[in-house]
């Protein structure tokens, strides 16, 4: 399969709080040398379906309420992508996107084990920062974190983060 025909299926926060986690991502790249990349919460990733049916599903998608998990914590593993990461408490809005993304692709096997998150760095030198973050972060821990947009996102695991592109944006609610 090509991966430059995978395609993840996003959640974008909504201003000022977007505003807020790119000037963080950019921050963390900086400092660690590792990529900058837009703020997003992945609902699927790494999928092969033709674009024409996944726009028809970002617009079924889009007309459900702009889910706000909670931020629980900064987190972060020793694995790419989620080395530094806001670790989302799951809530019913974005349960209810998953399951309608799920009826709507029943081709897609979808992980039971949706651990919501949004990324701030990746790779090991953003992971190393965890301790540091922590402090600088703190602000996040306990706010409802407002998602605006669903998007359809050229990207995949095996996809340079310098190639990603958002390909449709569509508002929730």
């Amino acid at each position: 399969m090509n991966t430059t025909s995978l395609v993840s299926v996003w959640l974008a926060p909504a201003d000022p709080e977007a505003t807020a986690l790119q000037a963080e991502i950019d921050r963390i790249a900086g400092i660690t040398g590792t990529e900058a990349f837009r703020p997003h919460v992945t609902l699927l990733g790494d999928i092969a379906v033709p674009r024409a049916r996944l726009s028809q599903v970002l617009r079924d998608l889009a007309r459900l309420p702009a889910p706000g998990p909670l931020v629980r914590d900064l987190a972060g593993e020793a694995t790419r992508f989620r080395a530094l990461y806001l670790d989302l408490a799951p809530c019913a809005g974005l349960a209810a996107l998953r399951q309608r993304l799920e009826a709507a692709l029943p081709e897609v096997a979808l992980s039971d084990a949706f651990r919501p998150h949004l990324s701030l760095g990746y790779g090991n030198k953003a992971h190393a920062r965890l301790g540091t973050e922590r402090e600088n972060l703190k602000g996040w821990t306990g706010k409802a974190l407002r998602l605006g947009a669903v998007q359809l996102v050229r990207s995949a695991q095996d996809v340079p983060v310098a190639d990603w592109q958002v390909l449709e944006s569509h508002p929730l609610g």
